[in-house]
């Protein structure tokens, strides 16, 4: 029978297929192609070995999965009864190994049922090719020879003593960047590296002639580039010399995807116990800060013991700098988001860069015209810049060139898929690249871990990187760095661009006015020693203290004094799984206009995303002094937004 681009006669099928909503797809598949088709379908063995017998059709398509059928189980039936009569799987199965197998045993072809748009090419294909070769079946070594030239995945075959290569497809050659050619005057040598050479063909030796996959090695492209290649072998017997067919697929996106998120994990779980570890260390150094704080206050303090008492203050204060930094790698700190131009903030700190550089590094800075504005907090983006251009200034320690940049960028679907941290969508991107002594390459997966540090004992805690790190992550950021040793390191930070607008940035620092009161006020607080020690500063301040430690004593407490009570100072999580946010609603329902002040060593993820700071509502982190606490309750009270 004649196969043209249509169908002359009417074209009979035997279609095994169990699952009915697959055979009514390819069904309309077809009829589309071939109007005049008669379809048999059959679901069990029985009516398969039947139709067999009774023949009467031109073409079987088959799923391989099929209990009617058993795979190749049928296909050696098919051809030992039905020899002229070309037989195709169309099955969700897939792997090239069994896609070889099926076509050398003497299957038309292979597909996918996500491939039904090659359905009818193939079957014009198989029943021209048994017309023309007097109604017998395609030859299966021409076959094997179509999926070998057009299949997609690298294949080549190799001597098994000698490594010489025999033959290889389009897509090894693509892939290796050499010709099919070339190929043939090489040897699995000359691609693999030497060292994995032995391993490689002791695994082979393990395989005892079955098919198998013998891992993932590196070999070199042409131009040079390593690539990692997940290699299944198969032995065969080629033109007469034992060889290997060897599928190489190049899995090396895959691997770095997936270090990159193992990475991810790994900083995820580390900054959980910097997290936990920096919360309960707070506590304590507010103990201890808020107590110096008042003993310095002190009227008539001896000198010897006022300068005693200053340096457990500054000691507590250095320990409170470095929980705080922790907490900002692990993102446990509460963001005062506000609409900020990077361009202006890099601007406002480039004199305080010039100092910290010093004279012998140029400082070279690049600003991107309309650069959109970004969603972050102030103080914290001043930080990261801060912090880059120390680590900078570090790797320059005989002079250099420090190259600041601002630039908006469109990041495509396609490009943030290579990192697991990226998101696609417009992005402002701060680039800093300086011309320093560069990280080596064993070192890059770890420069953001919190301690780790290649630096002299007294040159750095190993938290710099780490704090940019969490403050990116938290504004929903990511870097990406490159670095070569003796050349030089680039750090491009991307922050998502929002379309709002706000007014000037200006400095994040500052001091406010510190004035009492004598409003009433109720403390939450489950640290006894901290919570005594709130209640010492703020009644040194004219306040009225109501305090507790749990949300329900606090409830109780509500009840009485709900009338009197001006404002709530609220640790954000309390012993009694009752949250600081959960209380203040609560409380609010029945006083709507109760101020709020939240306090935390840390806070979760959760209560950041759903927390904002206003003029009714504000937050104080911890450790705190004395006159910082006193300075936040007063803001609160008089309706005075955070920073004003």
């Amino acid at each position: 029978m004649q196969i043209n681009e249509t169908t002359s006669r009417t074209l009979r099928v035997l279609h095994v297929e169990e699952k009915a909503d697959d055979a009514e797809v390819i069904r309309r598949q077809l009829v589309a192609e071939f109007p005049e088709v008669q379809i048999a379908r059959v679901t069990r063995r029985s009516e398969f070995e039947a139709a067999l017998q009774l023949g009467g059709f031109d073409l079987i398509i088959s799923d391989y999965e099929s209990d009617a059928t058993k795979g190749i189980e049928a296909l050696e039936m098919a051809v030992s009864k039905r020899p002229k009569v070309p037989f195709l799987f169309l099955t969700s199965r897939r792997g090239e190994e069994l896609a070889v197998e099926c076509i050398r045993k003497g299957a038309a072809d292979y597909l996918s049922k996500n491939q039904l748009e090659r359905l009818a090419p193939s079957i014009r294909r198989a029943l021209r090719d048994a017309s023309e070769k007097d109604g017998g079946l395609r030859a299966p070594e021409n076959c094997y020879q179509l999926l070998f030239d057009n299949n997609p995945t690298p294949i080549f075959v190799y001597d098994r003593t000698t490594l010489v290569f025999l033959a290889a497809n389009e897509a090894a050659a693509r892939t290796y960047g050499i010709s099919r050619q070339e190929f043939l005057n090489k040897s699995l040598r000359d691609v693999a590296l030497p060292e994995e050479i032995p391993a490689f063909v002791h695994r082979l030796s393990k395989l005892d002639d079955q098919p198998g996959n013998s891992g993932i090695w590196r070999h070199r492209r042409h131009d040079g580039k390593l690539i990692e290649m997940e290699i299944t072998s198969h032995a065969l017997v080629f033109d007469g010399r034992p060889a290997w067919l060897s599928l190489a697929i190049d899995v090396t996106e895959r691997l770095s995807l997936e270090a990159q998120f193992r990475q991810s994990q790994k900083m995820e779980s580390v900054g959980q116990l910097a997290g936990g570890i920096a919360h309960d260390f707070n506590n304590l150094l507010t103990v201890i800060n808020g107590h110096t704080g008042l003993l310095l206050a002190l009227p008539d303090l001896p000198p010897r013991v006022a300068e005693q008492i200053k340096d457990i203050s500054e000691a507590a204060k250095r320990a409170a700098d470095l929980t705080r930094q922790l907490l900002t790698f692990s993102r446990k700190n509460v963001l005062q988001p506000q609409i900020v131009e990077l361009n202006e903030v890099v601007n406002n700190v480039s004199k305080m860069l010039k100092r910290i550089l010093g004279e012998d590094i140029k400082l070279e800075v690049n600003f991107a015209p309309s650069l959109p504005a970004v969603k972050a907090d102030l103080g914290m983006m001043e930080q990261v810049i801060l912090n880059l251009a120390v680590n900078s200034r570090d790797a320059m320690p005989r002079g250099g060139r420090l190259k600041i940049q601002t630039s908006s960028i469109i990041i495509e679907k396609e490009r943030a898929a290579q990192n697991p941290e990226a998101s696609p969508g417009r992005h402002v991107c701060l680039l800093f690249a300086d011309t320093g002594c560069g990280i080596p390459e064993q070192n890059l997966p770890r420069i953001f871990e919190p301690f780790f540090t290649t630096k002299e004992l007294d040159r750095g805690t190993g938290l710099g990187l780490a704090t940019v790190y969490g403050i990116i992550k938290q504004h929903q950021g990511w870097i990406e760095v490159k670095s070569k040793v003796d050349e030089g390191t680039s750090f491009e930070i991307y922050l998502p661009a929002t379309n709002e607008r706000g007014g000037g940035v200006t400095s994040s620092s500052g001091e406010q006015r510190v004035i009492g009161g004598t409003e009433t006020l109720l403390v939450v607080e489950d640290e006894a020693p901290l919570l005594k020690l709130i209640h010492h500063i703020l009644e040194s301040y004219g306040y009225k203290v109501l305090g507790c430690s749990t949300g329900k004593a606090a409830l109780e407490i509500w009840e009485n004094d709900r009338r009197k009570i001006d404002l709530l100072l609220t640790d954000m999580i309390l012993p009694d799984g009752m949250a600081g946010p959960e209380l203040a609603d609560i409380l609010k329902t029945s006083k709507p206009n109760l101020k709020v002040v939240y306090t935390s060593g840390y806070n979760t993820e959760k209560l950041a995303r759903d927390f904002t700071l206003g003029k009714d509502t504000q937050f104080i982190q911890k450790p705190f002094h004395a006159r910082k606490l006193a300075e936040t309750i007063y803001d609160c009270l008089s309706g005075n937004s955070p920073g004003k």
